[in-house]
């Protein structure tokens, strides 16, 4: 009897420890760790919906439903863009926030002004081919500022990763070069889709996000016929983002249960393990293509 008593005081002051530096935290709260340091830079990520105002993108009809790229591009970059702000570390802009149009040159210049670490066209593609289907991810190609384009590269095969764990068809990720003889001041051949080439020129990494084909019937009943699948698409886009820059979830609160009485709490348990190793219970088992971007 001694020594059972000795034993509910030992653990009684050490739960009573642990509450005690429960405490120390506000509200009772424990945080989940961040691997960014506090005053480290914040990651800025460059969101950029297609077309826009009187370029609405491509266009089709399934069943009496329209399918505007503008519109499902718009939908999706917001989409990533809230669940991209859940990530510690980041700051999140976009080009457009409303239906209109802006100039591949400005969208560029836009990003270049916010200081960006990473350009991301949101896209949808559409073929000639009605069974053309699939997501791609477009990235710089590494003449020019070689790291600019390894640092694309890494980033559009997280994407692409995520988009094909939706059950996409995986198109890969591609690179395009210049189709008229362009070339960098290196004179090694330029990137063929403006935005990419552009953000090259200004120093970071753009890519061309191509989700699913609107031309094709059974990618748009599929990825591209509701909100929900909009919102899919952009959660996959921001949790490849994410995995490439190493962001970690925002600081969030757990909720700890208040315990008044230490010794009581060790008391109730101990008699209810007493009670079903008397019983026979035990504890452990349990029951059962397109033009220039």
């Amino acid at each position: 009897m001694k020594k059972k008593i000795q034993m509910k005081k030992i653990v009684g002051v050490f739960l009573a420890v642990a509450v005690l530096g429960s405490a120390l935290f506000s509200q009772g709260h424990v945080y989940a760790a961040s691997n960014q340091a506090p005053d480290a830079k914040p990651v800025v990520v460059v969101l950029d919906p297609g077309h826009g105002g009187h370029d609405q993108g491509a266009h089709y009809s399934w069943d009496g439903k329209s399918y505007k790229e503008k519109q499902l591009n718009l939908a999706i970059a917001k989409a990533c863009k809230t669940e991209l702000e859940k990530y510690a570390g980041v700051k999140v802009y976009m080009t457009r926030s409303t239906d209109r149009f802006v100039t591949l040159g400005n969208r560029v210049n836009y990003a270049k002004g916010k200081k960006a670490d990473l350009f991301v066209a949101i896209h949808n593609n559409a073929s000639l081919k009605k069974t053309d289907n699939g997501a791609c991810v477009y990235y710089p190609n590494n003449g020019y500022r070689a790291e600019t384009g390894t640092k694309g590269k890494l980033a559009a095969a997280s994407i692409q990763k995520q988009l094909a764990a939706l059950g996409i068809k995986d198109n890969g990720i591609l690179y395009r070069n210049s189709a008229t003889g362009s070339r960098y001041p290196d004179r090694s051949k330029a990137d063929y889709y403006a935005v990419i080439k552009r953000s090259k020129r200004a120093g970071f990494p753009g890519l061309i996000v191509e989700h699913a084909y609107v031309s094709n019937q059974n990618d748009c009943k599929t990825f591209l016929d509701s909100d929900e699948q909009l919102k899919q698409l952009g959660a996959a886009d921001a949790a490849g983002i994410a995995e490439y820059f190493d962001l970690m979830r925002e600081q969030e609160p757990v909720s700890q249960p208040p315990v008044t009485n230490a010794e009581q709490s060790v008391e109730t348990t101990v008699a209810g393990e007493a009670g079903r190793a008397e019983s026979g219970e035990n504890p452990n088992i349990q029951s059962a293509q397109k033009s220039d971007r």
